[in-house]
């Protein structure tokens, strides 16, 4: 052993003094050298993810200004798609914060993700700014430290518009949003101020959020009495509102006002003529006669392929722009919490929006203005143009103390308010809203029948659970909006889509689906399950995220009255259509050879193939026609529904209660399935709102207990 000297043990005594003297202030600087991790927690898919898109696009715009570098340390932005559903925003969150250590956290945009978020935010002291999600609470009994705020509070852009439209629109009024909390709040802040103001709420009513088909709404407001609408709607919500309100006739009797999400850029372009004429009121428009709007509408176009920017670009711009300021006031520095939310405190700049601010009682903005817009054409196309304004809009922050508020029950935090529903019963008894909404509802049901047949075809035969299927009516959409774009025919798109995506589908089958026949059906199942995500990344790669709509035939674009209720003609084309189909698909199967051999297929593909008759080239024959039929009902759907990269999974669940309903393999199963359906929906959307989807599983239910293989579907075996 060697021995210990008076001046080696000094030496190494002074070294490790040193070093735990230097220790933390060498781990501080270890750490600041890193990366300045910013995590997002913003949906990248669904109805809501263009939104996502264009928050994260405003943001990287500022970030590539400083080229990513903000006080010698390198900006990483850690995405995590929250999926618009509160249980994924808050687990991806938690993983944020516990396990990628992020710096600032931004997002989300659903209210409920924001209220479920809160306490973890709050207890770990993350500094969070909110870039669009604008629950009420946030800015009041909920307030935190650490929370602050860009985009709005929900209250912001409805109050003033509660008087304004009371004075200058109309007096009866009919109001309507998305059945969670944000709908909820900001219905709630006009009515503070247009009842006061002279107003009268004629009717209201809460469609589910991502609803598809308002017709049985829509049919509720023109019987109302109502001589304006006031509603909030975003995303592809906003773009079947808009588009099914004037297809229904409403625009030219009735005004269509609201926030002013339901018109920004980013559903305009789908939106189109439809759109004319609608009054919102907004933090922002691209039009904004201000130095630094213009640039950064010149630069984000630069940079985006010429897509003009919305309040949620605005908002992420402003987000990035806090951020940046803030760690240049501390030089990088991210340690430092209580620091960095002091400087935050305190940031004032020029923002696209007007002179931005935070009101230091509740770290939510001040909006410069709330400016009051009218949907015009301009040059360059459509857009809002300002016609009114409101200075200086700051939410009331009633109960906000900061810090910390009392935290929320545990039942509260872990089931964040996502529904806020109020069961009500709605009944009218005129004979004219029965048949409007059975009209209403025999439209609906035969769109479902275009988009189950395939699938009942494809499941009875080959025993696959093609969970693609969606995903061939999203082709067929899309295909259908570059055929019409290129050519101008709505014709040529619903002959050649189809027959594309048909294509697609036997190509599907050859090569993945038949060598897993004989395998059990999970793997079936995980493998049209992943063309989901296959396919929805081939749109967005083709087409990019933007909502889409394609415009119906011009000889179908106006309405009609049909025994006095007034209804667009292109439903009644649908109906037709959809009709005739169904004649067509019964003759083929039931009064060919053809179909005499997809009948035997469907019952017994062994016996079939004994008897000489190629049962692959069936099989494949069989899965390419319910996928054309599925792009097929793709295109049919487009002037009424708008197009985005998810819509194959919004359609998918109704889809499969017709199967389960009708029967497995049944032609007249799938079509008095949907037809069943379509009037069991419409009439709960339009009587029992709440519970409109209720009524479709307890039925679905009901019919599977009487009958297990469905109305007309085979026995079990």
């Amino acid at each position: 052993m060697a021995q210990v000297t008076r001046r080696s043990f000094l030496g190494t005594a002074s070294l490790a003094a040193a070093g735990a003297a230097m220790g933390p202030w060498v781990l501080r600087a270890g750490a600041q050298a890193g990366p300045i991790k910013i995590g997002l927690v913003l949906p990248y898919s669904g109805v809501y993810a263009v939104l996502g898109e264009s928050i994260t696009q405003g943001m990287e715009l500022v970030f590539a200004r400083e080229n990513w570098t903000v006080a010698g340390r390198k900006i990483e932005m850690i995405k995590e798609d929250d999926e618009m559903q509160p249980p994924v925003g808050i687990r991806k969150t938690e993983k944020l914060i516990d396990s990628d250590k992020v710096d600032i956290l931004t997002g989300p945009v659903h209210s409920g993700i924001l209220m479920g978020m809160r306490d973890k935010v709050h207890s770990s002291k993350t500094i969070l700014i909110v870039s669009n999600a604008g629950a009420d609470a946030i800015s009041r009994e909920r307030c935190s430290k650490w929370i602050f705020r860009t985009s709005f509070s929900n209250w912001q852009p409805n109050q003033p518009m509660g008087e304004w439209v009371a004075k200058h629109v109309a007096k009866d009024v009919f109001i309507a949003a998305p059945n969670y909390q944000a709908g909820k709040d900001q219905l709630g802040a006009f009515k503070e101020t247009f009842v006061p103001a002279g107003g009268k709420l004629v009717g209201e009513d809460y469609p589910k959020l991502g609803e598809t088909d308002y017709a049985p709404y829509l049919t509720k407001i023109r019987q109302s009495g109502a001589k304006a609408v006031y509603c909030f709607f975003s995303g592809s919500d906003a773009v079947n509102f808009v588009k099914q309100y004037d297809q229904f006739g409403l625009k030219q009797s009735i005004k269509l006002t609201g926030a002013g999400f339901l018109t920004e850029p980013d559903v305009l372009p789908a939106q189109g003529k439809s759109a004319l004429g609608v009054i919102t009121g907004h933090f922002y428009t691209p039009l904004l006669d201000n130095p630094t709007n213009q640039r950064f509408v010149k630069e984000f176009q630069a940079k985006f392929g010429g897509k003009m920017p919305d309040g949620f670009a605005c908002q992420g711009y402003d987000t990035a722009e806090v951020i940046v300021r803030a760690l240049k006031a501390v030089n990088g520095n991210t340690q430092d919490k209580p620091k960095l939310v002091e400087v935050i405190e305190k940031s004032e700049f020029d923002s696209p929006r007007g002179r931005f601010r935070f009101d230091p009682k509740t770290h939510n903005v001040i909006q410069p203005f709330i400016y009051i817009r009218e949907v015009r054409e301009v040059a360059g196309g459509i857009n809002n143009v300002p016609i009114d304004k409101v200075a200086n809009v700051t939410d009331p922050g009633t109960g906000c103390t900061l810090p910390r508020p009392p935290p929320l029950p545990l039942w509260i935090m872990h089931s964040p308010p996502q529904v806020v529903a109020s069961c009500r019963f709605e009944w009218f008894a005129m004979p004219g809203d029965v048949f409007a909404q059975a009209l209403n509802g025999l439209a609906y049901g035969v769109l479902l029948f275009l988009l189950s047949v395939g699938l009942t075809l494809i499941f009875g035969m080959l025993d696959v659970v093609n969970l693609a299927h969606g995903s061939f009516y999203m082709l067929g959409a899309y295909a259908g909006l570059s055929l019409i774009a290129g050519t101008g025919n709505f014709w040529l798109a619903l002959l050649v889509a189809p027959l594309a995506v048909g294509g697609i589908g036997a190509m599907i089958e050859r090569s993945c689906l038949r060598p897993l026949y004989r395998r059990p059906p999970l793997d079936q199942v995980l493998l049209t399950f992943g063309f989901i995500y296959l396919f929805e990344d081939l749109v967005k790669s083709i087409w990019g995220g933007r909502i889409r709509s394609i415009p119906p035939p011009d000889m179908f674009s106006g309405s009609v009255s049909v025994l006095g209720a007034i209804f667009p003609s292109y439903r009644l084309f649908v109906i037709a259509f959809g009709l005739a189909m169904a004649v067509l698909l019964f003759l083929l199967i039931e009064r060919t050879r053809l179909g005499a051999i997809i009948r035997a297929g469907v019952f017994d593909a062994e016996m079939t193939g004994g008897l000489g008759i190629n049962i692959h080239r069936v099989f494949t024959g069989v899965f390419a026609f319910g996928a054309a039929l599925g792009g097929l009902s793709g295109v049919i759907a487009g002037p009424i529904q708008s197009a985005y990269p998810s819509m194959g999974v919004t359609i998918l669940i109704p889809a499969l209660i017709v199967v389960v309903v009708g029967g497995l393999g049944s032609l007249k199963g799938s079509l008095i399935g949907s037809l069943l359906i379509g009037q069991a929906e419409t009439f709960g959307k339009a009587w029992l709102p709440e519970a409109s989807m209720l009524i479709i599983y307890v039925l679905m239910a009901a019919i599977v207990l009487v009958r297990p293989q469905g109305l007309f579907g085979r026995p079990l075996k």
